[in-house]
């Protein structure tokens, strides 16, 4: 932030600094301030690609904006994007609807990050006589998430440092027939390559949860719940249902034994919520003040990165304050390096709650890991149905609120209901286990099919009959 400061300072109208700008504010969790940089980045120059895609995610987070307004700007990206490059027509890939596949993944997130979290055992279980993986790493950073992806993928390319241009060209010499993108409009995104169409079929999936708007992207892979029919005018790219969840989740690795649900001995409900700063919107807020209201002596914890720093504690403070919410029942927090302490942390939670429009993915299922039941309310997009698709699968639809006013009577009911909680808490790992939710092998037969199911549409239109 200071950086972009010091440049503004000499330059103001500098568009690619206002959008740098809005970006280290989001990451900070300054959603607001990011979003007038953004936006004063286009009053520079409407043809900003990257602050253009950084109003698109950051309208992710904003509960009140009409779906079709994102749509409608999603839609504009993506023409803006197509009109700078030139997409491949035709490609030089057998149309042989059986063959073992060449699947591709681009992604900035192949380290310690919820993405890689989803594909850390799905990999490994992929049918290495049926699929011939790639991956093109976006990113600079490595870790030790990086080197188990890594032994999971045949081919290993760094393209960090490629331009678009370049890592299309590769793409196509590697002879790629399903392109999936993992990052959507997230950061170290290449959406233009997308837009180039250097492979027959290209998929987007579990990296970002709303249209791209790119035309050059064939389907998005999602699942009844996430993408309901009624749903589908929302998306440019074609739904793509896998059976069960869309996602799989890899147990943690750390050992972490729960620990009795806090309120039995405090005497009083704690709830939770580890998600990223940014999620929780005036709505959110408004709602989970509610919440603490209708449940006395409660208190709510919440820990995200930048709640370390006093500023943004104190700023966040503020907002419940205005909400008639007194700091003596908030915990505030920064994130716990260490990831068995990170979950052990879910040990001090009675009922996580599920902010929204943006719910959570990895921090609910790891919250139910931890034997701490989630709760959800229905959303009307992608984004706002990822809780659903969780529950669902686990089985607890009781915990999906139909409203805002559902959502705070049934925290109340459920926080009324220490045993229930108890009795929840000492079975959740095991039926999170035992889900679809966690069946690495499962989903990779349901993966695969979708996979050789756009193949085989591809086919059919190029040559060679469905089978």
């Amino acid at each position: 932030v200071t950086t972009f400061g010091r440049i503004l300072a000499n330059s103001p109208d500098d568009s690619e600094a206002r959008h740098g700008l809005g970006v280290a504010l989001l990451a900070a969790g300054q959603v607001a301030e990011a979003r007038r940089e953004f936006e004063h980045a286009l009053a520079l120059d409407p043809d900003n690609l990257g602050a253009r895609a950084g109003l698109l995610f950051l309208s992710n987070y904003l509960a009140d904006l009409p779906v079709a307004e994102m749509v409608a700007a999603a839609i504009s990206f993506g023409k803006l994007l197509a009109a700078g490059v030139t997409a491949r027509t035709s490609h030089p890939n057998d149309p042989d609807p059986e063959r073992r596949l060449k699947v591709g993944l681009v992604s900035g997130d192949l380290r310690t990050h919820p993405v890689a979290r989803f594909l850390e055992d799905v990999l490994p279980a992929l049918d290495r006589e049926r699929i011939e993986l790639f991956a093109y790493a976006t990113m600079a950073e490595e870790d030790a998430m990086t080197e188990r992806l890594r032994r999971s993928v045949p081919h290993w390319r760094e393209a960090a440092w490629m331009s678009e241009d370049q890592l299309a060209e590769l793409i196509l010499a590697d002879g790629i027939d399903v392109l999936v993108d993992l990052a959507g409009l997230t950061g170290n995104a290449r959406p233009g390559v997308f837009a180039r169409k250097p492979a027959p079929v290209a998929v987007t999936w579990l990296g970002y949860f709303a249209t791209t708007g790119i035309s050059a992207i064939d389907y998005v892979l999602a699942n009844q719940w996430v993408i309901p029919q009624s749903e589908e005018d929302q998306w440019v790219e074609k739904p793509w249902r896998l059976p069960e969840t869309y996602l799989c989740f890899s147990p943690p690795k750390a050992e972490v034994p729960l620990r009795a649900p806090p309120a039995l001995a405090a005497g009083s409900i704690t709830f939770g919520s580890s998600n990223n700063l940014n999620k929780l919107n005036d709505a959110t807020i408004a709602v989970w003040s509610d919440v603490l209201r209708a449940v006395p002596q409660s208190r709510l914890l919440l820990r995200s990165a930048p709640l370390g720093q006093a500023k943004i504690s104190n700023a966040t403070k503020a907002r419940f304050s205005a909400q008639g919410i007194g700091e003596e029942r908030l915990i505030l927090e920064g994130a716990v390096a260490d990831y068995a302490g990170h979950l052990d942390q879910y040990n001090r939670v009675d009922i996580a709650l599920d902010p929204f429009p943006y719910a959570g993915g990895t921090t609910s299922v790891e919250a139910l890991w931890m034997g701490v039941p989630v709760l959800t309310l229905k959303g009307d997009r992608y984004v706002a149905h990822m809780g659903e698709n969780i529950l669902h699968n686990l089985g607890l639809p009781e915990w999906i609120a139909a409203d805002r006013a559902d959502y705070v009577c049934k925290a109340a009911a459920f926080a009324a209901d220490l045993d229930g909680l108890a009795a929840l808490k000492r079975s959740l790992r095991a039926r999170l286990v035992a889900s679809p939710l966690c069946d690495a092998p499962r989903f990779a037969r349901h993966l695969e099919a979708a996979f050789r199911g756009m193949w085989a549409t591809w086919c059919a239109q190029h040559g060679r009959p469905l089978p």
